[in-house]
């Protein structure tokens, strides 16, 4: 029966009057029925009885309807959730991948820049040495010209004298002898003739002379075989050839060789008046002349002449070598600033002159309003000037290393090291420091402060390291085994110190920045209406537009926070952060007033700041979000609840002062006398 039930009521369309007309005519029309109805009676006991039982087959039939409804809603209920858990999972993966892919483009972008700016460095490297070996070229045809022919009737001996003396020779024609070399040859001339055009008359010769001598008169690399044919021939003619052969070598370094060095490193010029290829020529000839003595130990010379030969030849220059070497770096290190500079359009102030003139070309420089877009967020900060300053470092400390007595070269290695903190920490480091701080706009923030300082961050760590680097490799093997040794290390943490307060100051200023740019949003973007519309339609609900807006500003600055800061660093700004965001977005809420749909737009405008901060994985913050999520939920729950929630596991410690005055927020809070659960 319940089978043709169930047929009858699946028909579409259904009519219930029709099948009420249906049973109570089977009712009738049974066997016994019939013959009753045949003789004109009517049976209402049969007719209720029937109804009766079709009543209870149809609850019978309608439980088991309802059982397979639940069922069915059961199964879809947990197909949605899985669902949403999927596409969670999903969303998550997809922020991962886009992280990533954010900082695969940076780290891209970095290395591209890095790049092209060794491709510069390259070409402009390049360009002078292809000159150069032009021009040695052309002073070698022109040397050739001018060294005569060798005479056939000296000997080896005479020749190599006389080649210490004209430094070199050829007995090859003079034009040459292939059709190849006379070509050359006529190039050559012709562009000495240009020269010749060019310079003051009588001095054509004499300069293009000089030049040759200068390239090409290496004197190190014949003196050595020359000693060597010249002390078989004194052994042969002498009675006591050790004492010529050190009159000659005592003739080769105060004549030929001392002549040499001294046209190499003044040639008609002050000493201070030269720069790096002063120092390097210095370095060059003071190390090959040591390399020299060392050679010629092997002739049986006193032990302590060629050091006195040496010392006197460089000493007047090794007498000025430090204070020269500072001033010349002090000028470099500028030069390199300056440069730097220019090509940012940037002036530099100096303190005295104040903050008032700077901030005119904050916005141009570090990317603010009006600024082109190729220079926004631009800092005063480049790694290239820093390795540029570094390398210059490295290679004077080489040189104090050669150059400086025992016991002066811990001293001068310090000293040199002092110009570089001084330069590079001091005068371009803090200075960008500074201007970065100042960049960062203070009151109320109505525009999104830029997060140049970030990168400023970034930048100074590394220019920290590079500089801890060159420290331990360069600095501190001079300065081991002196006094300057812990003084060195004392000053550079006190630097430190400073370079790290001026940023732990500028990050506190953009955190402040932050904060009051999320307030002039909340301020601005939130209306009376989001929180207590006049329809508690639930339907509805959901994020307002401040919360939007909030949270678009948030990824922003996490990432780029992310970007520039790691370590303890990240973990520290990330805290301090979220405790003044949990801070600006409570006080916000407390000056709002809520009806039922106005609260579930609240708790779903927390719940978004909490997806926020639950990315950055701080216990803290997580629990302190957590609990204004659950705060927020005591202005929906119904009244009788109120007491319930308040006595839940998150809410149970909180001040009952701050329960109630979240209540109170409530439009009903007086019609329904909720005040009176506190008391």
């Amino acid at each position: 029966m319940l089978s043709q039930y169930l047929q009858e009521l699946e028909q579409n369309p259904f009519n219930a009057e029709e099948f009420v007309e249906r049973l109570a005519w089977r009712s009738t029309s049974g066997s016994g029925a019939n013959k009753s109805a045949s003789s004109g009676s009517f049976q209402p006991e049969l007719l209720e009885m029937t109804f009766t039982q079709a009543i209870k087959d149809l609850e019978v039939l309608g439980e088991r309807m309802e059982r397979k409804c639940q069922k069915l809603e059961e199964a879809v209920g947990e197909e949605e959730r899985q669902h949403w858990r999927n596409v969670a999972r999903l969303l998550d993966a997809n922020l991962v991948a886009f992280s990533q892919f954010q900082q695969l483009d940076g780290q891209m972008n970095r290395v591209a820049a890095r790049v092209v700016h060794l491709g510069d460095q390259l070409e402009a490297v390049n360009t002078p040495r292809a000159r150069a070996a032009e021009a040695y070229t052309l002073m070698m045809h022109f040397a050739h010209y001018l060294t005569p022919p060798a005479s056939p009737s000296e000997g080896e001996d005479d020749v190599a004298v006389r080649g210490l003396k004209d430094m070199g020779g050829t007995d090859s024609p003079v034009l040459g002898e292939t059709p190849q070399q006379i070509s050359e040859s006529a190039d050559v001339i012709q562009k000495l003739y240009l020269i010749s055009q060019e310079l003051p008359a009588g001095m054509c010769s004499r300069t293009l002379c000089h030049c040759v001598q200068v390239v090409m008169r290496d004197v190190f690399a014949d003196i050595v075989p020359l000693c060597r044919r010249a002390q078989d021939l004194i052994q042969k003619v002498f009675a006591a050839p050790d004492e010529v052969m050190t009159k000659f070598v005592i003739n080769i370094y105060q004549g030929q060789l001392k002549e040499f060095i001294q046209s190499r490193l003044s040639p008609g010029g002050t000493v201070a008046s030269y720069g790096e290829a002063y120092f390097t020529s210095l370095y060059d000839l003071y190390t090959k002349t040591q390399a020299l003595s060392q050679q010629l130990h092997s002739f049986s010379l006193d032990q302590t002449l060629l050091p006195q030969l040496t010392k006197a030849i460089f000493q007047a220059h090794l007498q000025t070598y430090i204070s020269c070497e500072l001033r010349f770096l002090k000028e470099r290190f500028a030069a390199i600033s300056q440069r730097f500079y220019l090509t940012r359009g940037h002036k530099k102030m100096q303190p005295s002159s104040g903050m008032k003139e700077m901030r005119m070309h904050l916005q141009d420089v570090l990317g603010g309003h009006g600024a082109p877009e190729e220079l926004q967020g631009e800092t005063l900060l480049a790694e290239e000037v820093a390795l540029s300053m570094l390398h210059d470092t490295k290679t004077a400390l080489l040189r104090c290393a050669t150059l400086s007595s025992s016991n002066a070269l811990a001293s001068n290695a310090v000293q040199i090291y002092n110009v570089l903190t001084s330069a590079l920490i001091n005068d371009y480091v803090c200075y960008a420091i500074d201007v970065g701080v100042e960049g960062i706009p203070t009151g109320d923030v109505k525009s999104p402060p830029h997060l140049t300082f970030l990168t400023v961050v970034q930048q100074t760590s590394s220019v920290l390291h590079l500089l801890h680097k060159l420290l331990h490799d360069s600095l501190l093997p001079l300065v081991i085994s002196s006094a300057e040794h812990s003084g060195v290390l004392q000053r550079k943490r006190q630097m430190v110190e400073r370079v790290q307060q001026r940023l732990s100051a500028g990050l506190e200023k953009l955190i402040t920045a932050i904060c009051q740019h999320v307030r002039y949003l909340l301020h601005q973007l939130q209306r009376r209406t989001d929180f207590k519309p006049e329809h508690d339609n639930l339907s509805v609900a959901g994020c307002t537009g401040a919360c939007v807006a909030v949270v678009r500003w948030l990824t922003t600055a996490t990432q780029e926070v992310e970007r520039c800061l790691d370590g303890n660093n990240l973990e520290l700004f990330r805290l301090e952060l979220g405790t003044r965001l949990h801070r600006t977005i409570l006080d916000h809420l407390l000056r709002q007033e809520y009806n039922t749909a106005g609260a579930m737009c609240v708790i779903c405008d927390v719940n978004e700041y909490r997806k926020v901060v639950q990315a950055w994985r701080l216990p803290l913050l997580t629990s302190l979000f957590d609990t204004l999520h659950t705060l927020c939920k005591l202005l929906q729950v119904s009244p009788q609840n109120l007491q319930l929630v308040c006595s839940g596991d998150q809410l149970a410690g909180l001040d009952r002062t701050v329960l109630a005055n979240f209540i109170q927020l409530r439009a009903d809070y007086k019609t329904a006398k909720l005040g009176a659960h506190f008391k």
